[in-house]
């Protein structure tokens, strides 16, 4: 079957049609954009990503602040979403598509003449992806705190009070997320081992261990010498029983 090509006025039309109500026009819009979207949803569930890609290479920007580990906040995000298909993603993909068309307005660019709908989605639509993953990661935690941690304001003074000493050894900001956190209170405070968080979370106790060792490791090269020793002080002074 041959490929249907679609110039920007066909978009910019196709655009206009679905906001005023059409489904005809959103399946079009799809079949334009299918590519796209496959792109990102091969990169969410697969890792796949192509040379000199600014679109992706912008998401990896804002999925992973700096000082983080790339590697390690991406195989976070993929754990985190192990459980969709390729297709759920796909769905997923396709839902935030659809929320971005109805967002869009004809914008001047400075350049003179209007931003076009696809450039508009290129700049625009790596930040609903992020959102959507940002949601993900907090269900993550929430799964965490319903499961494990229902003894909420002593154990929550603890992870609070361990930001701040990072905070006090970086300088500015902590040194972990709060994902990496829950694991190493859960692993120091709850004395849960590797398997047993992994199974909470639904990952690996492998992949658990490599990031509770990740994370001791950085907090060691901020300087903070003796850091199992210091938390497990945390611990006697703030008992969670």
């Amino acid at each position: 079957m041959e490929r249907k090509l679609y110039t920007y006025k066909d978009i910019e039309e196709l655009v206009i049609q679905y906001k005023e109500g059409s489904r005809e026009a959103a399946g079009e819009l799809f079949k334009a954009f299918a590519g796209f979207i496959a792109k990102y949803a091969n990169f969410l569930k697969f890792g796949i990503l192509g040379r000199r890609d600014r679109d992706l290479s912008g998401l990896i920007h804002l999925l992973c602040p700096k000082g983080d580990s790339t590697k390690a906040r991406l195989g976070l995000i993929r754990e985190a979403i192990r459980s969709y298909e390729y297709e759920d993603i796909v769905g997923e993909l396709n839902i935030l598509f659809l929320k971005s068309v109805a967002q869009f307005k004809t914008v001047e660019s400075k350049l003179g003449g209007n931003i076009p709908f696809a450039g508009y989605l290129y700049a625009y639509f790596k930040f609903m992806v992020k959102r959507w993953i940002d949601q993900r990661l907090v269900d993550v935690m929430n799964t965490v705190k319903l499961v494990e941690l229902n003894d909420n304001e002593r154990e929550m003074q603890i992870l609070e009070d361990t930001k701040k000493f990072e905070i006090q050894f970086s300088g500015s900001r902590p040194a972990l997320d709060n994902i990496t956190r829950w694991i190493l209170h859960l692993y120091y405070t709850k004395g849960l081992q590797d398997r047993e968080i992994g199974k909470i979370i639904r990952v690996s106790g492998n992949w658990i261990c490599g990031q509770r060792r990740a994370a001791l490791k950085k907090l060691h090269d901020l300087g903070m010498d003796q850091v199992e020793d210091i938390i497990h002080q945390q611990i006697i002074q703030n008992p969670s029983h």
